[in-house]
């Protein structure tokens, strides 16, 4: 895999997801790029609790959220969110999904 101009990873990951598309739709590929090269934390699958593994401390769920925004161009309330909504890759997904679904009305 090598990076883009976007800084983004191109091509499928280890598990065959992709990144991004043009158009900035979020892929898991993307989300486990934020993991492995800003958090530095490896993620096993789309379904692991990155919270009650430990794998994401409150630091790392601050950077997380900074990196989703610039990355995605969309503004997370933090009055709304949810750790369900950060609990996995999987649910990371959906959420900025919808953020960007919400951003295009």
């Amino acid at each position: 895999m090598t990076n883009g101009d976007d800084g983004r990873v191109a091509g499928p990951d280890a598990c065959g997801h992709t990144t991004a598309d043009a158009h900035g739709a979020v892929g898991a590929a993307g989300v486990h790029a934020v993991f492995r090269d800003v958090l530095r934390v490896r993620v096993p699958d789309d379904d692991t609790d990155v919270i009650a593994t430990g794998l994401l401390d409150s630091l790392g769920v601050a950077e997380l959220l900074l990196t989703l925004e610039e990355r995605f161009a969309i503004a997370i309330d933090m009055a709304t969110l949810e750790l369900d909504d950060i609990r996995s890759v999987r649910s990371i997904v959906a959420f900025v999904a919808r953020l960007v679904d919400e951003r295009g009305r």
